[in-house]
């Protein structure tokens, strides 16, 4: 009995590696850019924001960020005083905000 036991919380937990490993390979880092539309300057402290999540970053001062997405889901971009867009995350992405 107590071997049947084990058995099921070994293929559990197995079970269990098995899931999140493919959760985190199923991530893509994406890196990028955020500027303004109307002069093409950096946009210093916009958020970007996995869409549906509480995960996100922060644009630095030269409008760069840096973020893990998962498969499928989209990035909402905003900042004060601009119009909030919603993109789909790709590698090397520039993003301009239209005030």
């Amino acid at each position: 009995m107590r071997e049947i036991f084990m058995e099921k919380r070994l293929a559990m937990f197995f079970a269990s590696l098995f899931l999140f490993v493919g959760t985190v390979l199923a991530q893509n880092k994406v890196t990028g850019t955020v500027v303004s539309a109307s002069d093409g300057e950096p946009i210093i402290g916009a958020s970007i924001i996995v869409q549906g999540t509480k995960t996100g970053a922060v644009t630095d001062i030269d409008g760069n960020f840096t973020l893990s997405v998962p498969s499928g889901k989209k990035l909402v971009v905003s900042y004060l005083g601009m119009k909030t867009i919603t993109v789909s995350p790709k590698e090397g992405m520039k993003i301009s905000l239209v005030a």
